[in-house]
C-alpha cells in the first residue's frame, strides 16, 4: 500500500512495471497489456484479472482493459500477482497467471483523499475518495476520477495519400475526415461501495 501511495499511476497496470516475471507492453498513455506466462502481444487476454474477487476483463472483447477499471490509487489496498497456474487458489482459467486488485474497506480507511496530477502531453488528472462509517456495522465509500491527455499520435501514409487524392478531387478540407485522427483521450470514472458487517467473520459488500 505504501508503494502504491508513492507512485502516481494512470491505470493499475502501471504498478506491474518492473516486477520479476511480469511483462508489461505499453501502447499508449493508458493502454497496457500484462502477461506473466508466455508471449505478450497487443491483444493477449489470457491473464486472469480480478477486482475484489470479480472478473475485471471486458467480457464482450475478452481483453483486459486496465483503463476501464474505475479504481483510484486511493481505493487500492494491495495487488496480488500469481505468476504460475493458480487453480488451487483462484479456480479455472488461471493457467496464465492471476492479477488480483484488492480494494480498501471503508471500515479500515475512513476519510477523504484528493489528488491532482499533470504532466506532458497536456495530461491532467484529478482523483478523489471519501469513505465513512455509520455505527459499527455499516461502511460506505465513493470515489471518482477525471483524466484527459493527448495520446501519442499515429500518421498512416495511406490515409495521407487518400486525403491528398480527395482534396485534389474537390473535397472540402473542413468536412474531410480522412487523415484527421484525434489523439485526445478522456476518461470519467466512478465507483460506490457499501459494506455491512454481519459478524466478526462475515461482511456483505
Amino acid at each position: 500500500q505504501q508503494d502504491i501511495a508513492e507512485q502516481p499511476s494512470l491505470t493499475p497496470a502501471d504498478y506491474m512495471t518492473g516486477l520479476p516475471g511480469v511483462d508489461v507492453v505499453t501502447s499508449g498513455l493508458t493502454q497496457h497489456n500484462v502477461v506473466t506466462r508466455g508471449f505478450n502481444n497487443a491483444g493477449s487476454g489470457q491473464l486472469l484479472v480480478l477486482t475484489d474477487n470479480r472478473y475485471a476483463a471486458v467480457p464482450s472483447l475478452r481483453i483486459n482493459a486496465y483503463n476501464f477499471i474505475p479504481l483510484t490509487p486511493f481505493d487500492i489496498d494491495h495487488i496480488e500477482v500469481v505468476r504460475g497456474p493458480g487453480a488451487a487458489l483462484y479456480g479455472p482459467n488461471t493457467t496464465a497467471g492471476v492479477l488480483h486488485v484488492i480494494t480498501r474497506s471503508p471500515f479500515d480507511s475512513p476519510g477523504t483523499d484528493i489528488a491532482v496530477a499533470g504532466g506532458s502531453r497536456s495530461l491532467f488528472q484529478v482523483e478523489a475518495r471519501h469513505a465513512g462509517v455509520v455505527g459499527s456495522r455499516l461502511g460506505w465509500k465513493i470515489s471518482g476520477q477525471y483524466f484527459s491527455a493527448h495520446d501519442f499520435g499515429f500518421i498512416d501514409p495511406r490515409e495521407e495519400m487518400s486525403r491528398a487524392t480527395a482534396l485534389s478531387l474537390g473535397a472540402s478540407p473542413d468536412t474531410l475526415l480522412i487523415g484527421r485522427r484525434d489523439s485526445t483521450i478522456e476518461r470519467l470514472a466512478g465507483e460506490a461501495r457499501v459494506d455491512f458487517r454481519g459478524g466478526p467473520q462475515t461482511t456483505l459488500i
